[in-house]
């Protein structure tokens, strides 16, 4: 993005109910893990070259 006067902003959804520091004291917050741990792998196996 050299050149570009581009601003990247992360924000957290207001209403989401995963904690990222105790997600795993929960069964849905580690099923959230898992589900999105899947998706990550998936998207590993389709797109090799860009990791």
């Amino acid at each position: 993005m050299t050149g570009h006067q581009t601003k990247v902003t992360i924000r957290v959804a207001r209403h989401s109910p995963f904690d990222p520091d105790r997600w795993w004291e929960t069964r849905k917050g580690i099923r959230t893990e898992i589900v999105e741990l899947q998706k990550l792998l998936l998207d590993v196996v389709r797109h090799p070259i860009s990791w």
